[in-house]
């Protein structure tokens, strides 16, 4: 997609007022920008996702549109190698496939958990998944998507060193792709075959299938995959010596990854252009290389990668006649590979015990099915626990509101995104005046009952965009996005006139109070602060109280003044 398309989305997304219209414009600007910003896409996918969670409270019909946003966030974080959280993601989705039917999308749901488990290295957790989303694939007869699956348990093959089976399953998933339109999908096992090639030291088919995949991938616009395929033909390059041909793939794969925000890419991509250099005996260059990348791979958490950079980094200053920085990198070298090494021969010997289980589970099909299914059960039953218990940890038990849990970082990703797009937003500080009184003349017990109904009003009289917490005993505050001063001015006013009109009952009791109202607002301005907003309303509140209650102050009005 080109930058004005891109354009054309966020303008469009700025404008929409209807929820569920801009919801879907949030989810196709996210898989719009994840190959050209994967950052952005992320943030783009998380408020599609807050704002699909938003309208689920009141409109049910959006649970699809929801599950949508929290695959995309979770197939993005995937792309980022944030795996516990694509789970995460997934495991949240998967709550609410009860309320609509779409088993493609159900499908990819699991595949992802598929993905996401073989990459953490638990890999039986890995295969019963990919089982159970090749089986809900062939039901939907989505030749497309069992030769995705095919070809990500040949992967998972050739990372045990099993080649005959990785083969096996590679051609198994090309022949699923026979008639159909699928450069990417077949890119992706075309590179798979490059590098079990590669490692059987097949050369001449390596080369052939580093290619084909490294033309598909640039006719699809896939640049995550297409740096990946890069490196590896690099990587052919360099053991045939030319280092020219690799030096100038793995640049191209560099370039890739620092335009798209790919991290745990380039890190790799440093490391491979380092080798290669070193061994083309540039060695101060090589250092440079890898001591960049060693830098990012501690950033990113790349483990296996910082332990290889260490071991390259110790010869390089060896050569350069730099011994203490050399023994230092080989004592970081020693000590990571050593508990590398250690946990990859634990999921050595349990993938043999993996292997054996999933072929017998395989055979029968029935008894698997009735397994995931099982489990499935399980995963969706914790997740709506823990669903529960997150919303119980951030909302006030007695009035249902948002407590001051998440306070500031909510209203400061208000803040964030009204001066991305220069839009206002207002904050309301509010207090029951002479809140006090009614307790001592009517009981704690009609007080509570009394702010239990305040609340029920103000969520009746505000938008559905609109926040409200219970900030503390009788003080509340109301957060109006894209709201500016005046607007918000008559919101409190009429919340205060409403307040004042309304008799409160608790029992047999009847009450009437007051409330005391302080506005501040925020054009946009990209200096603004939780905190500064705060203050001011509160200030304004205080304004309020001064003058004798029952008021709304304004921070903008030119008379305001605090004595």
């Amino acid at each position: 997609m080109t930058t004005i398309e891109i354009s054309d989305l966020k303008q469009n997304i700025e404008s929409e007022i209807q929820p569920v219209k801009k919801l879907e414009l949030l989810l196709a600007l996210a898989k719009k920008l994840q190959n050209s910003d994967l950052t952005q896409a992320i943030l783009v996918a998380d408020d599609a996702v807050l704002l699909a969670e938003h309208l689920q409270a009141e409109q049910k019909n959006v649970a699809e549109l929801l599950v949508q946003g929290l695959f995309t966030r979770a197939y993005l974080n995937t792309q980022t190698a944030n795996y516990s959280l694509a789970i995460s993601s997934i495991y949240q989705a998967l709550a609410y496939f009860g309320r609509f039917q779409n088993e493609r999308l159900r499908g990819r749901c699991v595949n992802i958990l598929a993905l996401a488990n073989f990459y953490l290295g638990n890999s039986a957790e890995g295969f019963h998944f990919s089982w159970q989303a090749l089986e809900i694939f062939e039901q939907c007869e989505d030749r497309l998507w069992e030769a995705s699956i095919y070809n990500n348990l040949g992967y998972q093959y050739l990372s045990m060193e099993n080649f005959e089976w990785a083969e096996r399953y590679f051609f198994q998933a090309l022949e699923k792709l026979k008639n159909l339109s699928s450069d990417k999908e077949q890119a992706d096992i075309y590179d798979n075959l490059c590098v079990l090639y590669t490692q059987t030291g097949e050369w001449e088919k390596a080369l052939d299938n580093g290619k084909k995949a490294v033309f598909l991938y640039r006719k699809s616009g896939e640049t995550y995959n297409l740096v990946e395929a890069l490196n590896n033909l690099g990587r052919y390059f360099q053991e045939h010596k030319e280092y020219n041909l690799a030096r100038a793939s793995f640049e191209e794969a560099l370039a890739i990854s620092r335009h798209c925000n790919l991290r745990y890419q380039e890190v790799r991509t440093l490391l491979f252009m380092g080798s290669a250099t070193m061994e083309h005996h540039f060695v101060e260059e090589a250092a440079l290389m890898l001591q960049e990348a060693l830098d990012i791979a501690d950033s990113v958490g790349a483990k296996r990668e910082s332990y290889k950079i260490h071991r390259l980094l110790a010869r390089a200053y060896k050569q350069t006649g730099d011994f203490a920085l050399s023994l230092g990198h080989f004592e970081h070298f020693y000590r990571v590979e050593k508990q590398v090494n250690n946990e990859k021969e634990i999921q050595r010997i349990k993938s043999l015990e993996i292997i054996h289980q999933v072929e017998n589970a395989r055979r029968d099909v029935e008894t698997f099915r009735i397994q995931n299914q099982t489990l499935q059960e399980q995963l969706v039953e914790q997740e709506r626990q823990r669903v529960d218990l997150e919303q119980q940890a951030i909302t006030d038990p007695l009035t249902g509101l948002l407590n001051r849990r998440h306070f500031s970082s909510m209203v400061a990703n208000e803040l964030l995104q009204a001066a991305q797009y220069g839009k206002a937003v207002s904050m309301i500080v509010m207090d029951v005046d002479h809140f006090k009184m009614v307790n001592d003349s009517y009981g704690h017990l009609v007080g509570d009952q009394v702010l239990s109904s305040l609340a029920h009003i103000l969520r009746q009289e505000l938008r559905q965009r609109d926040v409200v917490w219970r900030y503390g005993g009788e003080e509340f505050v109301i957060l109006l996005p894209h709201t500016g001063c005046e607007h918000a001015r008559m919101v409190a006013d009429r919340l205060r006139e409403q307040v004042a009109d309304h008799v409160f009952l608790a029992g047999r009791q009847q009450v009437q109070i007051t409330i005391s109202m302080g506005v501040a607002c925020s054009a946009g301005q990209s200096d603004m602060i939780v905190e500064s907003l705060f203050d001011r309303a509160d200030k304004a509140l205080f304004v309020s109280k001064q003058k004798g209650r029952n008021l709304v102050s304004t921070w903008e009005d030119p008379s305001f003044t605090v004595e």
